[in-house]
């Protein structure tokens, strides 16, 4: 790909050119994800896609998943929202329909990338609240993974996750 054309970038296209590279998959158990870094590599205008990712993300095209336990940018990736949802579905199934639908709207809704658990527990007018074992059935599932950090807050705060990919947190 020629580096000199990027001000012609369409995102869309060029993150579904991207995975169009991965090997087929199983959609259900496990949606493509990709980094920002794979697009870097193809186009030099960086700034261009950070801008692209960040409206995707607000526009709720994409989701930002915390990978592992590092800060370095490659520990972010990136993943469909329609994927994600596909794979949520999938890997929680008729018996915990409710719980997954719950989960559906909440990061239908929500562009952020962690989430308190008091927010989870609380809802909102729009979003529906989730009961102490929900949340535990998330976090157990890998849809959710506790953050932690050097903080002195007592309200435990959860990253956006996926199964089979997200890290185990050491302590």
């Amino acid at each position: 790909m020629d580096n000199n054309h990027y001000e012609d970038i369409n995102p869309k296209e060029a993150i579904d050119n991207l995975i169009n590279l991965i090997p087929e998959c199983n959609l259900k158990s496990f949606p493509p994800l990709f980094f920002a870094h794979q697009l870097y590599f193809n186009y030099s205008n960086r700034n261009l896609i950070d801008e692209s990712l960040h409206n995707m993300r607000r526009l709720g095209v994409i989701s930002m998943l915390k990978l592992n336990a590092t800060d370095h940018p490659s520990s972010f990736g990136y993943v469909f929202k329609s994927h994600f949802i596909v794979s949520i579905r999938e890997k929680l199934g008729e018996s915990l329909s409710g719980i997954s639908e719950k989960f559906v709207k909440w990061i239908t809704v929500c562009n952020n990338t962690s989430v308190f658990r008091n927010e989870l527990l609380a809802g909102t007018t729009h979003l529906p609240n989730f009961q102490d074992d929900e949340i535990d059935l998330l976090v157990s599932n890998g849809f959710l993974s506790e953050r932690r950090e050097n903080d002195t807050s007592t309200s435990l705060v959860y990253w956006l996750s996926l199964p089979g990919v997200c890290f185990p947190i050491a302590i």
